[in-house]
């Protein structure tokens, strides 16, 4: 029997994060003006984050409300009033209002700030006129928060926004990794293979971890929270999208839908979602970029490649994508849909986050190295699963398999033959050496294991040596 993990009784939206909460109170103790942005998608622990901060009870915390202009700075006074009496008298305007808070040197944090900007084009310009003029000379902290980050970005932190270089502290808050979100599952420690399983659905993301009973299965907490249609998260993919008020939602969701599905190419994706060529896939795959759902692939000895392909950041998105979107919920006739209906072909699904994953652990398990570029690689012959660039000139070439199969040598012939094509240059032109991995989940054959203990090259690596390295480092 192997021994049960000890779960912490830190609620995963504080889990690593004594960084940015550092770097918040700093800026609170600072004797100048301070403008604090805080993005990220929506339940990464922003809210949480910044109430853990508040300083003392001196503090204005509005969480703003999808409502009129004159509502919201209505609700904003009365927050304000109860610390600063006097901002009754104050004029119902934005820049009046903080001009006002700024004399008083206030801390002042308002909470999904794109509502404001939803229900008042102006108020951009406005925080940066007052900013400009009134503010930058006080002692004032003032944070801003948002989930809907395409407003984030183009009112703040892009170079034609309105605060563009305004902000002093910015803070694009990313999921846990499977270290920090590993002590959440339903998984012993002691149970490499579950945490994976548990990774590729749930991810990092803080609501999500908070959802999950760790004392059931993995296939319960499924079924409850996402196939379940009374599931908190069994929407949540729409949800996310809806947030950000993107046009053409289908067009979206259709190449989601193609990623989750194994097309990753702009032109796979063009042919399964019927756009009329590659040009459109990438106006709207630049939109799910900017959101954090995708990011863009390329050989990781360039740059940039053609053509682009991309592929589905978030767990829950793939997983989603993968099993749930497009299925008639009636035809769900079991009390186990996870077991009965996923689970046959759940192995593949794992197999393509297990790469991902075999790359996050690669500094871990290379401990001398020093890495200036991780990822994938292909050419027209054949691909790796995991490369990394050592600025020393050491290319580590590796392949994944999350199969009932032990991996042999003909395994190693491939990673050694596709290695051994890579071009690359190193930033100091020194020679450039060859080392080859191999992960997998049920083993290596004898004839593989002696290879291995032959060669100072060859490094052989289980489930548990990844997910052990990425949870102790």
């Amino acid at each position: 029997m192997g021994s049960s993990i000890t779960y912490p009784c830190m609620p995963p939206s504080f889990v690593n994060r004594s960084e940015e909460l550092s770097r918040i109170q700093r800026a609170y103790e600072s004797d100048s003006a301070e403008f604090i942005v805080i993005l990220g998608r929506r339940r990464i622990g922003k809210s949480a984050l910044v109430r853990e901060s508040i300083p003392d009870e001196n503090t204005v915390y509005y969480q703003a409300t999808r409502d009129t202009d004159a509502v919201q700075i209505s609700d904003f006074i009365q927050e304000a009033q109860a610390v600063y009496s006097g901002i009754e008298r104050i004029r119902e305007d934005w820049e009046a209002l903080l001009g006002y808070l700024g004399d008083q040197n206030a801390t002042v944090i308002i909470d999904e700030w794109p509502f404001l900007v939803e229900a008042d084009s102006s108020v951009p310009t406005k925080f940066q006129r007052v900013w400009d003029t009134e503010l930058e000379e006080t002692e004032m902290t003032l944070v801003v928060v948002g989930s809907a980050i395409s407003i984030m970005t183009n009112k703040i932190t892009e170079q034609d926004a309105p605060l563009y270089n305004r902000d002093t502290v910015r803070l694009d808050l990313a999921p846990l990794s499977l270290g920090d979100a590993a002590p959440y599952y339903p998984a012993p420690a002691d149970d490499p293979i579950g945490i994976l399983e548990s990774w590729s659905i749930f991810g990092g993301t803080p609501f999500y971890l908070q959802l999950i009973s760790p004392d059931e299965s993995l296939a319960t907490n499924v079924n409850r929270h996402i196939i379940s249609q009374h599931g908190r998260l069994h929407g949540e993919p729409e949800t996310i999208l809806q947030t950000e008020s993107v046009r053409k939602p289908e067009r979206y969701m259709s190449i989601l839908r193609a990623l989750a599905d194994g097309r990753r190419e702009t032109s796979e994706i063009a042919d399964y979602a019927g756009f009329d060529d590659s040009r459109g896939v990438w106006r709207y795959a630049e939109r799910l970029k900017q959101l954090r759902v995708i990011e863009e692939d390329q050989p990781v000895t360039e740059e940039t490649s053609s053509p682009k392909r991309y592929r589905i950041q978030e767990p829950l998105f793939r997983f989603w994508f993968r099993f749930l979107y497009g299925k008639n919920p009636q035809h769900i006739t079991t009390d186990d849909p996870f077991t009965e209906q996923i689970r046959p072909d759940f192995s593949a699904y794992v197999g393509r986050v297990f790469e991902d994953v075999c790359r996050d652990a690669l500094p871990v398990l290379f401990p001398k190295a020093s890495f200036s570029r991780i990822g994938g690689w292909w050419d027209s012959e054949g691909e790796l699963d995991v490369v990394g660039l050592d600025h020393t000139g050491r290319i580590v070439g590796g392949e994944s398999k999350f199969t009932a199969s032990p991996m042999h040598p003909g395994h190693l012939d491939d990673v050694e033959t596709r290695t051994k094509r890579i071009e690359w240059t190193p930033p100091n032109e020194s020679e450039v050496t060859r080392q080859y991995c191999l992960f997998s989940r049920s083993g290596f054959t004898d004839a593989l294991e002696e290879t291995a203990q032959t060669r100072d090259d060859v490094h052989l690596f289980s489930v548990a040596d990844v997910v052990t390295a990425l949870r102790d480092s």
